[in-house]
């Protein structure tokens, strides 16, 4: 394995790491920064990530998007939109120069990194898969009984003392959730719908990851094909389900797990 910085885009302003195998790589990765974590990922999931896919041969660049970690923010673009999709297009020519043209390159991310690199995707007709770790999810009739029945048994545990939740828990509860920093809007529907169709349409490949901090949003390995009704995923969309495992992967052994997933993922 080898591990060096790597500058690119205008200027060379944009700063990452490139993670390549000791063989010619079959295929290469884009991870695209999860909020205002730099690429190193939250707890090194990312950093974690690209070193075991070099294990298996595969190329992996991580970057700091503008205004994070080591990445100078680019005031010349209108919206914060229009700069990410730019970096990641960036980011895109970057990987393919440094392992070869000829190599498939894929795209994915945490949250508004995983959504981020499902509308690049969308664009670029050269991106052949995303993986994508807890993106948007829409309620299905099945959803609302399942998260009912939920919420009911903890109010029962709560009752009998068995299940305290935390004080962040409750202020998230009192606060319908809105303790975060960042009032983050998932992808509506219907352009959630587009791009899924599109990207299939194409054959290019699709995996959602949902693990237990999306309970409030996804609950069912089943929901996925609901939510797209109209779609036919015809082999090419696939989902993990990790109901036990936390948002941002603070265990070890829960990183392992999602790290093992998707490396089997792409193969």
């Amino acid at each position: 394995m080898k591990e060096h910085v790597l500058q690119f885009g205008p200027s060379s302003r944009i700063k990452g790491v490139l993670t390549e195998p000791a063989r010619a790589p079959k295929a290469a990765m884009v991870l695209v920064s999860a909020g205002l974590v730099p690429q190193a990922g939250p707890y090194r999931l990312y950093a974690e990530l690209a070193r075991h896919l070099a294990k298996r041969d595969l190329a992996t660049l991580r970057f700091d998007l503008g205004g994070i970690g080591d990445t100078a923010k680019d005031n010349a673009m209108a919206s914060l939109r229009e700069r990410t999709q730019s970096e990641i297009g960036e980011a895109v020519r970057a990987l393919r120069g440094a392992s070869g043209e000829q190599v498939s390159i894929g795209l994915g991310g945490l949250c508004s990194g995983a959504e981020d690199s499902f509308r690049y995707a969308r664009n670029d007709r050269s991106i052949s898969r995303v993986v994508l770790i807890d993106p948007f999810a829409y309620p299905t009739p099945g959803f609302q009984w399942r998260h009912l029945a939920h919420r009911a048994t903890r109010r029962t545990l709560r009752a009998l003392g068995v299940y305290r939740p935390s004080a962040a828990l409750q202020e998230d509860s009192a606060t319908g959730g809105a303790s975060s920093l960042i009032d983050y809007k998932y992808m509506g529907r219907e352009e959630a719908t587009q791009t899924l169709d599109s990207l299939v349409r194409r054959g290019a490949r699709a995996h959602f990851i949902y693990t237990g901090g999306s309970n409030d949003v996804f609950n069912h390995e089943g929901q996925l094909q609901k939510m797209f009704p109209t779609l036919a995923f015809d082999g090419r969309v696939t989902v993990d389900w990790l109901p036990a495992m936390d948002h941002t992967q603070i265990l070890e052994e829960d990183r392992l797990e999602l790290i093992e997933r998707i490396a089997d993922r792409l193969g």
